[in-house]
């Protein structure tokens, strides 16, 4: 069972080891969880190889994603970052001259369920520049986007989004992902965690994939300046102690 073996990490593993690193903050989102999720974590590991698991979070199917308390949202702008041949597989046309459009491109894309973000930390504060000056790099590390490989060059685009309401992500959103931060001590918003420093950045929320959660009112497109790697197995010295000293301090 891969709760029980992640919890020797978590109680007693060493945390020089950054596997058992992994493994403990794995756990750690499993007890960050509210019951009835933990649950269904545990229905979903059911005979899953937890090494695999643990290095490649799976996709949630649909009935995993938007189980965490509906939040009220205040109409302030929210963010959906997405690789732009994602969001437009096929040549798109020349212009896209309305936002509105790019609805259906949105709901076509490969996942059950969206990530986003207006920016801000905790407190409220904003800490990124504007979308038309964001730079791809910066962004992919404080959403906490641990796999993203974006070579020099490619696009990424950067859509506004009108929500009414959202969601608290939950673990089974992420795919169980240990660099995944449950922020148990927040109702109203989930928290990403910097790949950078390795502590909760910045706010975070659920959409449903499907039509009336949300509208698409504004629209970016951005290159990347340097090539983006993000992988695991290049996150920074830093990143690890702040999580071994989170676990224990």
């Amino acid at each position: 069972m891969c709760v029980e073996k992640w919890k020797i990490s978590y109680t007693q593993g060493d945390l020089n080891d950054r596997r058992q690193v992994r493994e403990a903050l794995a756990y750690q989102n499993y007890l960050g969880s509210p019951t009835a999720i933990q649950s269904k974590a545990v229905d979903t590991m059911q005979g899953k190889d937890c090494d695999v698991l643990l290095d490649e979070p799976m996709r949630p199917e649909t009935g995993q994603c938007c189980l965490g308390d509906v939040v009220p949202f205040d109409g302030n702008a929210s963010y959906l970052v997405v690789k732009k041949k994602s969001l437009f597989p096929k040549p798109a046309p020349s212009a896209v001259s309305e936002p509105s459009y790019l609805l259906d491109n949105v709901l076509a894309l490969k996942r059950n369920a969206i990530f986003i973000s207006n920016w801000t930390d905790d407190d409220g504060k904003t800490i990124l520049p504007a979308p038309d000056q964001v730079d791809c790099g910066v962004l992919a590390r404080e959403l906490g986007l641990c796999g993203t490989y974006w070579k020099f060059g490619s696009e990424i685009a950067i859509l506004a989004l009108q929500v009414k309401q959202a969601h608290k992500p939950t673990w089974l959103d992420s795919g169980l992902a240990f660099f995944w931060y449950a922020a148990p001590h927040r109702g109203e918003w989930g928290l990403t965690r910097s790949l950078e420093t390795g502590q909760p950045r910045m706010r975070e929320w659920m959409l449903p994939k499907q039509a009336g959660a949300f509208a698409v009112v504004e629209y970016w497109k951005r290159n990347v300046a340097q090539d983006c790697d993000l992988r695991t197995e290049n996150l920074s010295e830093r990143y690890w102690k702040s999580c071994a000293k989170e676990i224990r301090p």
